[in-house]
Parts: structure tokens; C-alpha cells; sequence
């Protein structure tokens, strides 16, 4: 029975990152032909261009690059290099943040509006109807979290500052996590190179580093996620009460600072699941419960409590199959995002319900039938549609992150040229975007591959190592359906950072 439990497993395992594998080796194919661009204004707009002999140059140029970052940090300690370019990382950070300005926008600045009426104590009118929180009580979390610092510094600079240490938190804990997967007794010959390689990288993928001046839930949220996993390895190594509870707490949490870290957490109880079928025993069965309870139920216990405080009973906000009708609806005349993105659909049917919870999910999912019904009937039309959203989310090199953050042209003044090039059409940004065009395609031409020859190159990872390949899978599966951006996107492409390292330590030609 045990030895069946482990083939299945092993099964599940194999089919779920090959299949992972197969999505980003055709990613880099997309990449390789074609990026999408994102105008730097209150449109939103995604264009699409063709790479031409620029691209091979950048690749070049990038190969080069790493190949002589990889010969300075070899004789560098690991921990001494951390420290190095933490050093650098924070002189970058708090140059652009006290460069740029204290403001923000969208829904970061709806966030910071209604911190202030809690501070003012109202925590009534957010949820009235048609206000902001009865659509989005998801936000709370991030809200809570930015109302006790506000009591510190109502500065939210103050929120970018935060948002740059826990960056190098996130940097810290993947290199600790790197250095539990990718070790002698895995079957790596150089584990302390791979690290190395890893480290480097990490704080070399700059989208990161631009989205500490966006005040929202992708950084606290990937950092706890981060912390997640990391107690989940030092789990399975003795199967500690102590490291379970840290699990399921860090990965409710990152829920609470946003929503899709909901997939991390599932993707970590699949893990968990599939170790309890390879060899079952009622520990781990009662605290793969314990786990699932705390991830998902943290949110709805919030959910709660604002109710109490605020004396409204508000619902869940806008459903789900509102949110997969979104993704999935073409984009009105009026409309200059790509199609799939977000349109404003699943407020509107959330309005239409008079805020019902089971009324909304109906209407959503009959426009959801209407539109398969549509792509079934018109095939070609369905790969159209399909190909620009993979691409407009996928192949937008910036994932949002210059964009979301001071763009010019959406209301913010720089005075700085360089920054100011950056946060416009301006050159600055054209040459970030080209170069992380050649970065992306390396990432998924490598991770990709990394799926198909780690069995060759003698890798013994097993289990925790699918973590990053479920989660894009995931991920991939839920934006293809469900309303996207391409800022939704860029923690499942940082996730696979630790395979890419693993995979440039083992070319020769950037070694």
C-alpha cells in the first residue's frame, strides 16, 4: 500500500511539472518572437511588437553580463555577498523612494483613503453599498496592516520603506530556501555555487525592486508566502508541530495581504497532501488540517470581526465566477486594456445583485456558459482571444511594476531625468523594458528545461521541489480564465528563481 502511495504520488509529481515544464518552454517560444508593452498612462494600454536583431544583441549582452557577475562572486563568501548587495539594494531603494513621490494610486490609493476614515473612526461608510469595501473586503488585510502603521509615520513612504526591507526578506528566505533544496545529498556538486548564483539573481530581477513603491499586497504577501514555504521544507525534515503552525500562519497571512497568494497556499496542501498519501500517519493528517483551516479560515475570521466593528453585515464581495466572467468577456470599445484584463464587470454584476452573495455567483456564472458557448462555436476567434491575454499578462517583461508604480503620465511629477525616462515612454524605460525582455526569456527557457533534464543531471529533488511549478501551473490556469494583469503574475515567475540558478550553474558557457 505504502509503495502504491508513493508511485501515485510520484505520478502526480511527474505529470503536474511537466506539464508546468511544457507552459513556459512555449512562454519562451512567445518570448522569443514577440513582448508586450505597457503604455505608461492612465490607459493601460498593451501593445505588441515583434523582436528584431536588438533582442539577440541584449541576450549577448546579458550572457555576458552574468557570465561576469558569476566569475566576481566566486571568490566571494555567501553570506559576505548577501550583505554586499543588501547594501547596495538598500542605497537603490531609498535613492529612488526619496526621489519619487509620496503618492499613490488605483486601488493603493483606496487603500490609504479608507485607513484614514478608520483612523478618523468611521469603519461604517467603506462598506455601504457601492462604496469600495462592499465590493472588495478582501482589501482588509491590507488595510489593517497599513492602519497600525500609520500610528508610526502617516507617511507612506513609509509603506515603500517597509516594502523595501521585506524585499531583501523575500531575498533572504528564497537563498535560505535554495540552500535547503540544493544540496550534496540532493545530488548538486556545487551547492554553494548554485546559492551564490541564486542570490544574485534574485536581486538582480528588478521588477522586484521597482514594486517597493507600490503599496499593496504583492510584497508582504510574497514574503510571508516566502516564510511559508520555508517552514514547510524544515517540516517535512521531522515533522515538527512548531514549523506546521508557522506554515499554515505565514500562508494565511499572505492571504490576508492578498488574495491569489490563496493559490501558494493550496499548492503548499497539495505538497502536503501528497507526502500524507506516500506514507500516512495521523500526525500529519490531523495537521494538514490544522494547516488548511489556518490559510483559508484567517480571512473569513477578519471578515468577521470587521462586521462587528463596523455593524454591517457585508458579504464575501464581488464572486468568483464574476471574476472568471471578467477574464473572459472581450473588451468594450471604450475600453483600452487587452482582453481579459480587468474591465469593471465583476462590480457591475455585484451592483446588479443588490451586493447578494449567491445571486452574484449565479449571474457569473451564466455569463461564464455564454462566453464558452461563444469560443466554442467560433475556434479561431478563441485562439485570438487566448493568445493576446497570454501574452499581454505573460510576455510584459515590467510586470506593472513601473507602471503601478509614479508613472508621469498618471498624475505624478519627477523632477529627476533618469527617473523621470523610467516612469514615461522615455528611453530609460524603453532599454529596462528590452533587457528584461531577454531576462524573461531566460527565465522560462531555463525553468522550463530545468523539468526535463534534472533527471539526467542527477537531481534527487523530490515533492517540495514541484512547489514553484504547481504555483505557476496554477497561477497560468487561473489568469487564463479568470480577469488578469500582468503585475498579478510576477511572484510565480520569482518563485522558479532558485531552478534558473541550479540550471546557469550547470551551462558551461556562464561558467
Amino acid at each position: 500500500m505504502k509503495t502504491m502511495g508513493k508511485q501515485f504520488s510520484c505520478f502526480c509529481e511527474m505529470i503536474s511539472q511537466r506539464f508546468a515544464g511544457i507552459i513556459l518552454l512555449c512562454l519562451a517560444v512567445i518570448s522569443f518572437f514577440c513582448y508586450s508593452h505597457i503604455v505608461m498612462d492612465n490607459t493601460e494600454a498593451s501593445v505588441f511588437h515583434l523582436n528584431n536583431y536588438v533582442f539577440w544583441i541584449i541576450i549577448i549582452f546579458v550572457i555576458v553580463l552574468l557570465k561576469m557577475f558569476i566569475k566576481v562572486i566566486d571568490g566571494i563568501k555567501t553570506n559576505k555577498l548577501f550583505i554586499i548587495l543588501t547594501i547596495i539594494y538598500l542605497i537603490a531603494g531609498f535613492w529612488l523612494i526619496f526621489n519619487t513621490p509620496a503618492k499613490v494610486k488605483g486601488d493603493a490609493a483606496m487603500l490609504v483613503k479608507y485607513v484614514n476614515k478608520f483612523l478618523e473612526g468611521d469603519f461604517s461608510s467603506g462598506f455601504a453599498e457601492g462604496y469600495y469595501l462592499r465590493y472588495c473586503p478582501y482589501q482588509l488585510g491590507m488595510i489593517t496592516y497599513e492602519y497600525f502603521l500609520v500610528h508610526i509615520w502617516n507617511n507612506v513612504r513609509f509603506f515603500f520603506i517597509l516594502n523595501l526591507f521585506m524585499v531583501i526578506g523575500i531575498n533572504f528566505v528564497q537563498w535560505k530556501i535554495t540552500e535547503k533544496l540544493f544540496t550534496k545529498e540532493n545530488g548538486i556538486s556545487n551547492p554553494e555555487k548554485v546559492t551564490k548564483i541564486e542570490i544574485l539573481i534574485s536581486f538582480l530581477f528588478l521588477p522586484q525592486f521597482f514594486f517597493i513603491l507600490f503599496a499593496y499586497g504583492q510584497i508582504p504577501g510574497l514574503f510571508m508566502l516566502e516564510i511559508a514555504l520555508y517552514n514547510l521544507i524544515r517540516y517535512r525534515e521531522d515533522y515538527k508541530i512548531k514549523n506546521a503552525i508557522a506554515c499554515g500562519l505565514f500562508g494565511g497571512v499572505a492571504v490576508l495581504f492578498k488574495n491569489n497568494y490563496l493559490l501558494g497556499c493550496i499548492t503548499i496542501l497539495i505538497i502536503l497532501l501528497l507526502d500524507v498519501i506516500r506514507k500516512t500517519n495521523l500526525k500529519k493528517i490531523v495537521l494538514l488540517i490544522v494547516m488548511a483551516v489556518m490559510m483559508i479560515g484567517m480571512q473569513k475570521g477578519m471578515y468577521q470581526i470587521y462586521r462587528n466593528i463596523s455593524g454591517v453585515n457585508f458579504g464575501n464581495g464581488v464572486s468568483m465566477s464574476s471574476v472568471f466572467a471578467s477574464g473572459i468577456i472581450a473588451t468594450s470599445s471604450d475600453n483600452t486594456r487587452a482582453d481579459g484584463w480587468y474591465n469593471g464587470y465583476n462590480l457591475e454584476v455585484y451592483d446588479q445583485a443588490g451586493y447578494d452573495d449567491e445571486l452574484a455567483s449565479e449571474i457569473g456564472w451564466a455569463k461564464v456558459s455564454e462566453r464558452v458557448d461563444v469560443f466554442v462555436n467560433d475556434p479561431v476567434y478563441a485562439a485570438y482571444f487566448f493568445r493576446n491575454k497570454i501574452i499581454s499578462t505573460w510576455c510584459e517583461p515590467t510586470f506593472q511594476s513601473l507602471w503601478s508604480g509614479p508613472a508621469v503620465e498618471t498624475g505624478f511629477e519627477i523632477d529627476n531625468r533618469i527617473l523621470h525616462s523610467l516612469y514615461t515612454d522615455g528611453h530609460v524605460n524603453m532599454a529596462f523594458e528590452k533587457i528584461m525582455n531577454a531576462v524573461i526569456f531566460i527565465i522560462y527557457l531555463l525553468a522550463g528545461a530545468y523539468v526535463f533534464m534534472k533527471k539526467k543531471l542527477g537531481v534527487k529533488l523530490e515533492l517540495v521541489d514541484i512547489f514553484p511549478y504547481v504555483y505557476f501551473l496554477g497561477g497560468f490556469l487561473y489568469h487564463l480564465i479568470a480577469e488578469t494583469k500582468s503585475q498579478y503574475v510576477y511572484m510565480y515567475v520569482f518563485c522558479m528563481l532558485p531552478y534558473v540558478a541550479y540550471m546557469i550553474s550547470k551551462t558551461k558557457k556562464l561558467n
